[in-house]
């Protein structure tokens, strides 16, 4: 055989019997025609499997798994009849083990394929005990052919009357709103005629403290009958808050402009560990209450705060990290450049008594960082995209001793960490798995100053 033939991409639609040897980062199998890649979803590292070419790029291909001619070890029966309909969860098909492994072999890969770290191993990943009916928030898009989750790239809609990962109680809640929507004649939105009136359902549910609230998202300026939804959520679901948000936009943002109270408390009380927080429905909070509580008593662990610490929390949210992480310090600064979400970090720091040492601010924590008092400590849990490049900057012009970064999202992590390594070394490293059957994980790390 030729360097040529050794080379030549697989033809579109190309029945192949591959070997699994790898696993790419959105839970694929990897397997090679020659030395050509070819990404699986649904294939597991080890197997031999039979796929069809679906697609061929410059440097690989994707294939659609047809049969497990012999399936790994690892391999187990998924628990919902829509896996693999649903676009919400990725790794059902395997064992729970073999998820956590997967998890830290990402984590690992991502630190020395992007960031160039090769002296520190990543740990075991911090799993659950039983990782099912974990989420604390759905989004449930609703549209004239069903309620429920999108499919795996695609904007169309897979209709799901109970999902594993959410509480129980956000199924029975959308089930409510969708008997409401019946008996009064209210139309979903149909995003093709831009038509019809509700367009999502937004659950938020504590098991700490049973309170739940719904965001129902209109395309338009009022819901009919309102009064009957606040009246049957609450008896049926034990809902304690109704919102509406109007979004008459022609895109796939889910929240537009202000989110207004109906009926009930404008927030649901919850807990993470022993910190009490009060969360409106369009501030950010972590989904997983029990694996937060781990995530972060590990922060603290790492950050080896002092009472006479000065912290800056970026990012800060409602100011969960801040209060579980760092209540004891001298001063907390919190930045935020969401309004809800900073009004609700004063009220959480008032809850739980700690109001003398935080000042939360509003603003782009780039702009803000350098306005603070020089902090000891500091703490980002940035989104997904990772730090900005000028928060970086500012981040590398502090006399700060110690960061501790939160992230979502490994490979971004990695970069930020590669960029920073000009003044800080990553000096220890735990993944905490917020999401199981899915191919997120949740990462704490600590960069100790050179």
């Amino acid at each position: 055989m030729n360097n040529a033939e050794k080379t030549a991409p697989p033809v579109k639609d190309a029945l192949l019997t591959l070997t699994i040897e790898g696993m790419g980062s959105n839970v694929e199998g990897i397997g090679r025609m020659n030395s050509f890649a070819v990404f699986v979803p649904g294939a597991i590292l080890g197997e031999t499997v039979r796929v069809r070419v679906a697609d061929v790029k410059k440097n690989y291909a994707r294939g659609e798994l047809i049969s497990v001619l012999e399936p790994s070890k690892d391999r187990v029966e998924p628990e919902c009849p829509f896996f693999g309909k649903c676009g919400g969860c990725d790794s059902q098909h395997m064992s729970y083990d073999s998820q956590l492994e997967f998890k830290r072999s990402k984590v690992q890969n991502g630190l020395a394929r992007v960031g160039g770290v090769k002296d520190v191993a990543c740990p075991p990943v911090i799993g659950m005990e039983s990782p099912w009916r974990y989420r604390n928030k759905a989004q449930f898009p609703i549209t004239p052919h069903g309620a429920g989750f999108y499919s795996k790239r695609s904007h169309k809609v897979t209709p799901v009357d109970d999902c594993l990962i959410q509480s129980r109680r956000a199924g029975e809640i959308l089930s409510v709103i969708l008997k409401y929507m019946r008996e009064n004649n209210i139309p979903a939105y149909d995003e093709r005629s831009f038509s019809g009136l509700v367009r999502h359902a937004l659950v938020r549910t504590s098991d700490a403290t049973g309170d739940a609230s719904v965001c129902v998202v209109i395309n338009g300026d009022a819901l009919p009958k309102a009064d009957l939804l606040a009246d049957a959520l609450q008896k049926n679901a034990r809902v304690s808050g109704l919102f509406l948000n109007v979004n008459k936009r022609r895109d796939n943002v889910i929240i537009d402009g202000e989110t207004r109270l109906v009926s009930g408390k404008p927030y649901i009380d919850d807990f993470i560990g022993c910190v009490r927080f009060q969360v409106s429905p369009s501030s950010f909070y972590q989904v997983n209450n029990e694996q937060t509580t781990r995530l972060y008593a590990k922060a603290a662990e790492l950050a080896e705060i002092k009472d006479s610490d000065i912290v800056a929390d970026l990012y800060c949210g409602i100011g969960s990290a801040a209060l579980f992480i760092a209540r004891h310090a001298k001063k907390i600064y919190g930045i935020e450049i969401e309004k809800s979400s900073v009004d609700d970090a004063r009220k959480n720091a008032l809850l739980n008594g700690a109001s003398n040492a935080f000042e939360f601010i509003l603003g782009p924590a780039e702009d803000e960082l350098p306005k603070i008092d020089a902090p000891d400590v500091i703490i980002v849990d940035p989104p997904r995209k990772g730090c900005s490049e000028s928060l970086i900057n500012a981040l590398l012009k502090t006399s700060a001793h110690k960061i501790i970064y939160i992230s979502c999202d490994p490979i971004t992590m990695a970069r930020d960490i590669k960029t920073l390594s000009r003044r800080y070394k990553l000096s220890a490293l735990q993944p905490v798995d917020c999401f199981p059957q899915t191919k997120h994980i949740e990462c704490v790390a600590a960069l100790s100053a050179l």
